[in-house]
């Protein structure tokens, strides 16, 4: 089974893509203050974190490859650097439990550039691009789209193309000795 997770502050999201390419999403929302004590933020960090150990649990420790989406460091974010960065490390840790500490981190522009083409196509093009490939996705938001890309990622990467025949620029986004 391949995981993808997209952790966010206010969306949260796992994917779970099993052998025969069938996809299972689910997101957990949290909602925080503009300008939250250390004692609130220690708090919403827990429930995300408890929240992905749970998912993480019904899985099992199993022959699973996780990944993750990396850290976005562009200068244009405003705020909560230090919070995202923490609940980034705390989710990463969990996830290389049950993954034999093999986490793999795929970057915000692979992401975009493997549903889409285009390595800074935004959240929207991400989603479109991902359900024309699969057209039954039922995921709702952008966060279990970047999870399930993430985890269609990995699939690829381990020799089982579940979205099929991509373009030659999607395929671009893998490392290089896995694209050929």
């Amino acid at each position: 089974m391949w995981v993808g997770i997209d952790p966010s502050l206010t969306g949260t999201a796992i994917a779970i893509v099993d052998e025969a390419g069938q996809i299972t999403t689910a997101r957990f929302a949290t909602a925080g203050t503009a300008k939250p004590a250390h004692a609130d933020t220690l708090a919403r960090l827990d429930r995300i974190e408890r929240w992905i150990v749970r998912q993480l649990e019904v899985l099992g420790r199993v022959d699973l490859r996780i990944g993750m989406e990396g850290p976005s460091l562009s200068p244009h974010r405003t705020g909560f650097d230090h919070e995202r960065a923490g609940l980034w490390w705390r989710l990463y840790t969990r996830a290389s439990l049950y993954a034999d500490d093999q986490v793999v981190v795929i970057a915000p522009t692979q992401r975009a550039k493997y549903a889409t083409g285009k390595g800074n196509a935004g959240k929207d093009a991400v989603l479109l691009g991902f359900v024309r490939r699969f057209p039954d996705f039922t995921g709702t938001t952008n966060d279990e789209v970047d999870a399930a890309v993430i985890a269609t990622m990995l699939a690829r990467m381990d020799g089982n193309p579940v979205d099929g025949k991509i373009p030659a620029p999607c395929l671009a986004a893998l490392p290089a000795e896995v694209a050929s």
